[in-house]
């Protein structure tokens, strides 16, 4: 693995050192800070949406952002669409993207946070969509077909409306989206084996995972632009469920049939809506104000058969989130500007759990509890525009939560931070950036780690923190960004973060552990992100992506005293792609996948790896009949998807036990195919 993150990044420093030597002929329009590529640049590329535009963007590293973050500053990603931010958490932003066709897009701007004249929500680096204007209607429809060789369902499929409308000062979009496919977290079959201390305990066999993921969505928006008023509105349902089957036919050392079954059915319903209003004050000052209100229900089903023993489980959450934002920003002169700003966020968590092993009640501690918490945020930011290629910015955030718990847990608590902010940005030369950032950062609580969580599928039962408090940390980021032939760019960054109270699992009850705080952390990240087209090296049309992230952390195990790294704090994963575009048979093909996966958890009687062997990938074809008509035939897992889950498992617990069993489970996913058709009205 390691090894492949070396050559990867021996690769691209080459590439990176022989562009300096080369004339530098950039393929897009370019002011101080901000990049702009007309759609022209991605048309030989056959993109469907904005989220393929968004892959194919150098110098740009998208991020996804976290929904199940709360607020509105904290859960946005790095992706603008006609300078607003998407005032949406149902839909993932990638979501969101792809619903935008790319027949509508007139351009897309890569913006470094210095040069922009709105809020970049702590972004260096952002991307805005621009789409076309003017009285325009557009529908697109489309339909995919995938056929499985692993699944008892055999067939899966999806089906989406996309409608968008421009009329001058108007704009309206809306989707509708079914989804009927195979969950392709973990799906496969393969060897298992349970190697114990006592040979009676021992089983060996095979296993099959079959899941299945069931989903509607639709979403509308909609803006009105005055002289110096915008108005945007959203409105977004969604309908999910999941279901979860593994079956395990093993036997145990003497010969005896053993079965293992879970199976699992998952429900997910989501209703919100948001509102974006821009106000443009005078000349130089402008006010933007986001609201949103959530609505979520989320609860499983859950029953294990392990040998004779059968456990039943029953949750369901209750999340409701209400969140503002407002700026003001004053442009005092070309080199200064000024913003202040307050977000408000208000949630609310009602959860219920029931366990029976055996037909027996099993009690976990917080399995029934109401969570509340107000989190009220002030700040302000001056950026300093010291010369045109050099440019500060110094903010100061403040920030306080008020957090209530009723149930089976009662209390109250008060949090108050202060968050300083330093970044900036140098611009070497026309096509080389360097950027730093440090920075205070409080993490969010996540509301299920106070609330018992039953995982039959993993065979844990996971109780309630009621003593959770923020993970803090001191963040430093040192960002190089190389653009290189026009089309090419590589970005290596290194992230240095030093927490208190550190996220892990810790003791909770008698027998139990839970997320927790585990004290002072250390943990660091490399990130190699590239995209450079090879036509300099005589393979006319085609371009290789990648981006490889390296995670190194430690933190004092809250079991055993001893060091090690942080739970799910990942180890290593790594993306590749290669594109070759083919414009005289109007065709696009490819070749895309994950190099890698690797993540460790310790918990209070385990120790768990879950890691995925390189390169399984898929391969595609996209072809353009006309410029209403766009099909796609792709062939996922071309070569296998390979996952090894080992668990290390310590009967009376990793606090100076012994390992009793060690539990490997292998799993393979097979080839399957898809063929999509896209059609543009």
């Amino acid at each position: 693995m390691d090894s492949i993150t070396a050559k990867i990044g021996a690769l691209a420093a080459q590439l990176i050192l022989a562009s300096a030597c080369l004339s530098q002929e950039q393929a897009a329009a370019e002011n101080t800070g901000i990049t702009v590529f007309p759609a022209s640049f991605y048309a030989d590329g056959e993109p469907v949406s904005a989220m393929d535009v968004i892959n194919r963007t150098p110098g740009f590293i998208f991020e996804r952002g976290n929904n199940d973050m709360r607020g509105l500053e904290s859960a946005a990603g790095n992706v603008l669409i006609d300078g607003r931010w998407p005032t949406i958490k149902a839909n993932t932003l990638q979501e969101v993207l792809t619903a935008i066709p790319f027949a509508v897009i007139e351009q897309v701007e890569v913006i470094r946070a210095d040069a922009a004249d709105f809020d970049t929500m702590g972004r260096q680096v952002v991307v805005n969509v621009v789409r076309k204007a003017g009285g325009k209607s557009t529908l697109i429809t489309e339909a995919a077909v995938k056929k499985y060789t692993d699944n008892d369902r055999g067939l899966g499929g999806t089906a989406r409306a996309e409608y968008s409308r421009s009329s001058g000062r108007f704009n309206f979009d809306a989707s509708l989206v079914y989804e009927n496919e195979q969950f392709e977290w973990g799906t496969g079959e393969g060897p298992y084996t349970l190697t114990a201390v006592d040979p009676e305990s021992s089983l060996s066999g095979r296993f099959d995972i079959d899941d299945w993921d069931r989903s509607v969505h639709a979403t509308a928006s909609g803006n009105y632009a005055w002289d110096r008023f915008d108005l945007g509105l959203n409105l977004t349902v969604k309908s999910s469920t999941l279901l979860l089957d593994r079956l395990g036919d093993y036997e145990t050392a003497g010969g005896e049939p053993y079965a293992q079954v879970v199976d699992i059915e998952r429900g997910n319903d989501v209703f919100e809506v948001g509102s974006d209003i821009a106000i443009n004050l005078a000349g130089n000052r402008r006010l933007n104000a986001k609201l949103l209100h959530r609505m979520e229900s989320l609860g499983s089903d859950s029953y294990l058969q392990v040998g004779s023993l059968e456990t039943l489980a029953d949750d369901d959450f209750d999340w409701t989130e209400t969140a503002a934002r407002a700026i003001y920003r004053w442009d005092l002169s070309a080199p200064l500007s000024l913003e202040f700003g307050a977000e408000a966020a208000f949630n609310e968590l009602d959860s219920l759990v029931e366990v029976s092993v055996g037909d027996a009640p099993l009690e976990l501690p917080n399995d029934n509890v109401t969570v509340q918490e107000d989190r009220y945020q002030a700040f302000a930011k001056a950026i300093f525009r010291a010369r045109p290629n050099l440019s500060f910015e110094a903010g100061l955030a403040f920030e306080h939560s008020a957090l209530e718990q009723r149930g089976d847990a009662n209390l109250s608590k008060h949090f108050d931070y202060l968050k300083p902010r330093l970044t900036a940005t140098w611009s070497i030369n026309s096509v080389t950036d360097v950027r730093l950032r440090v920075e205070k950062v409080v993490g969010q609580l996540d509301f299920y780690s106070f609330a018992a969580s039953p995982n039959l599928e993993w065979d844990i039962l996971a109780a309630g923190n009621a003593d959770l408090e923020p993970e803090e940390s001191a963040e430093y980021e040192l960002q190089f960004e190389r653009r290189f032939w026009g089309r090419g760019s590589a970005i290596l960054t290194y992230t240095r973060y030093q927490y208190d109270n550190a996220l892990d699992f810790v003791p909770v009850g008698l027998g139990f552990d839970a997320r927790g705080n585990a004290g002072s952390a250390a943990r660091g990240r490399w990130i190699l992100a590239t995209n450079f087209p090879l036509d300099p090296l005589g393979w006319k049309g085609a371009t290789w992506r990648s981006r490889t992230v390296h995670f190194d952390s430690r933190v004092t195990d809250p079991f055993t005293g001893e060091s090690r790294r942080q739970s799910r704090r990942d180890s290593f994963v790594g993306f590749i792609g290669l594109t070759w575009e083919l414009p005289r048979w109007n065709s696009v093909v490819g070749l895309d996948g994950f190099i890698g996966f690797q993540e460790r958890v310790w918990r209070i009687s385990e120790e768990r790896l879950i890691r995925e062997k390189p390169l399984p990938m898929n391969i595609w074809w996209d072809r353009t009949f006309g410029e209403d008509l766009s099909v796609r035939f792709e062939i996922m897992n071309f070569t296998p998807a390979r996952r090894t889950r080992i668990r290390e498992i310590y009967g009376d617990g990793r606090a100076g036990g012994a390992i009793t069993a060690v539990e490997e489970r292998k799993t393979e996913q097979a080839m399957h195919f898809m063929l999509r058709l896209r059609k543009r009205f």
